[in-house]
């Protein structure tokens, strides 16, 4: 790939990151671009919760990153409660601006050892380190929102857009 096709592709992507910023994912923890010539994208948010989220006080945060040079995109989603139980399974949700929410996978919350009362699960797709996003994710600076959902109930938990 020569300089101006890494550029192209770099204002491309640079312009869907701004539609991202404006679009869903309302609430940038940190956001910057650095290293590798400047086109490294990465954004962090925060979830929200919602419905019983907060009554089993979950929380959650998400993250994707995008870095052309190498081809590389990552996905990542943390998911940690007070409330819900060891083995609690939750789904994985992205949505990309106008589109349906796309599965992405399910997690099963884990306790921790130092903190029985605390569940934690962790998603992480990278293809640094060779996984596979699904196509509907990827490229991961087009989701506008990601979502947690019990896989129980499919009752919305956590979400990067405020209600």
């Amino acid at each position: 790939m020569d300089r101006r096709e890494v550029l192209g592709k770099v204002a491309s992507l640079g312009g869907a990151f701004a539609l991202l910023g404006a679009a869903a994912l309302t609430s940038p923890v940190e956001a910057r671009r650095g290293g590798g010539g400047g086109d490294r994208i990465r954004k962090s948010f925060r979830m929200f919760t919602v419905g019983s989220g907060a009554a089993s006080r979950t929380k959650g945060k998400a993250e994707i990153e995008a870095r052309l040079s190498r081809g590389r995109e990552k996905f990542k989603v943390e998911v940690e409660s007070l409330g819900l139980t060891d083995g609690t399974v939750v789904n994985v949700f992205a949505r990309k601006a106008g589109g349906e929410s796309i599965f992405v996978e399910a997690l099963t919350l884990h306790s921790l050892p130092r903190s029985p009362r605390k569940v934690k699960a962790e998603l992480e797709l990278d293809t640094e380190h060779g996984d596979d996003l699904p196509a509907s994710v990827s490229p991961v600076t087009d989701n506008t929102e990601v979502s947690v959902q019990l896989a129980a109930t499919n009752e919305t938990i956590l979400t990067t857009t405020r209600g």
